[in-house]
């Protein structure tokens, strides 16, 4: 396995399971690498897929799926900086061709980290939901709203209409509100009012 990935696309791709998870399973297709979280609780859940064109190099050889420890990856990926490349190389050992050890080179610094069995990692089965309203925004735009909501609500409503999306947060004596619409949604398709 030989992945070469800039280190912020990977560092997304991270911090998306890790917010939830603190080992994840990835399995390795041809087309990227997919994965999926549920915390214990069963209340959040995250379904996530880096394809193989986002990234500078991928070759996943002979295997199949691998186990991360998240807060490990997410340590050697702080070693780097948005310009830098991040190289995962693996052998896979055995019939299972499961690698045990992994080598991530950030410039001139390489850790080798002990994989996770993946057979003790269970990927959540994710419900296939069909809803009228589909809206994509950007990361940023949502990440810089979160982070000023922490202070005013423990809980957002969001709110779709036609070509328009708006995140509320209120707190006892704060309001905190954004709209998207038009140029600043990627794109936006809601039939009726939704909440």
């Amino acid at each position: 396995m030989n992945i070469r990935s800039k280190v912020s696309i990977l560092k997304e791709f991270v911090s998306l399971q890790d917010g939830i998870v603190d080992e994840a399973k990835w399995i390795l297709e041809k087309d990227g690498i997919s994965t999926a979280a549920v915390d214990s609780a069963h209340i959040a859940m995250a379904e996530a897929v880096l394809p193989a064109e986002a990234l500078i190099a991928y070759d996943p050889g002979s295997v199949v799926e691998f186990g991360v420890d998240l807060d490990k990856a997410t340590e050697v990926l702080k070693l780097g900086d948005s310009t830098n490349e991040v190289a995962i190389s693996a052998d896979p050992l055995g019939q299972e061709k499961i690698p045990v050890i992994s080598t991530w080179k950030i410039g001139n610094t390489v850790r080798k980290m002990k994989l996770l069995d993946p057979a003790d990692l269970s990927v959540p089965k994710v419900p296939q939901v069909q809803l009228a309203t589909n809206f994509v925004i950007r990361v940023d735009q949502l990440r810089k709203f979160l982070s000023a909501a922490e202070a005013i609500s423990d809980n957002v409503s969001i709110n779709g209409r036609k070509d328009k999306l708006t995140f509320l947060a209120e707190g006892d004596t704060d309001e905190l509100e954004m709209i998207l619409e038009g140029t600043d949604l990627v794109s936006g398709e809601c039939s009726d009012s939704v909440r």
